[in-house]
């Protein structure tokens, strides 16, 4: 699974436009059915916070049981979801160079609990994280990579993702499905 967060980075007057505006369900119907269409996707969720969004796929991607390894470099909204999923944070010491997980406390992480079931990356201000050694741990524990891109600001990515999600689906030498699961600022499309 790979869960893509987008939060919203809104200013003062676009913050009160959301504040009081409302939608009807036939609103979220067209928002899901544009989403389902551009990224030919199996279905939608919409969720009105982040992290409901996050706790969901925590939830998924855990069976809402076990370890989640997060950066000791986050948000109390990340603990939050994976506490609102049923798990338990662990939080990983990070390199004082990237800001990122360090190899040595992933692998000590993996060391001290057994239970672990998935790891949320972060990407820190920008800064991206070690993913082939984050990839190559996940493989070797069988765990699931939940990846925020917070604060991200461009809709191509999307784009990308759709092409290897559909790349990895089609694959025989994919075993199980990957679900990729978004949670997209609402003014993304307009």
């Amino acid at each position: 699974m790979i869960f893509q967060s987008l939060a919203p980075q809104f200013n003062f007057n676009e913050a009160l436009k959301h504040l009081f505006s409302g939608g009807e369900e036939e609103d979220a119907n067209a928002l899901k059915n544009h989403l389902l269409e551009k990224y030919e996707g199996k279905s939608v969720e919409l969720y009105g916070k982040g992290r409901a969004a996050l706790a969901e796929a925590v939830r998924i991607a855990t069976s809402g049981e076990g370890r989640v390894l997060v950066t000791g470099l986050t948000c109390n909204s990340v603990e939050q979801a994976v506490t609102a999923a049923g798990c338990r944070p662990i939080f990983v010491d990070i390199s004082y160079k990237d800001l990122q997980f360090s190899k040595k406390s992933l692998t000590k992480a993996f060391e001290d609990y057994s239970d672990i079931k998935a790891i949320i990356i972060q990407n820190t201000l920008g800064v991206p994280a070690d993913i082939s050694f984050i990839k190559q741990i996940a493989r070797t524990h069988n765990i699931v990579i939940i990846e925020d891109l917070d604060r991200f600001e461009q809709t191509e990515v999307f784009t990308k993702l759709r092409e290897i999600n559909l790349l990895i689906n089609n694959s025989k030498k994919i075993e199980t499905e990957v679900v990729f699961i978004y949670a997209i600022k609402d003014d993304m499309f307009l």
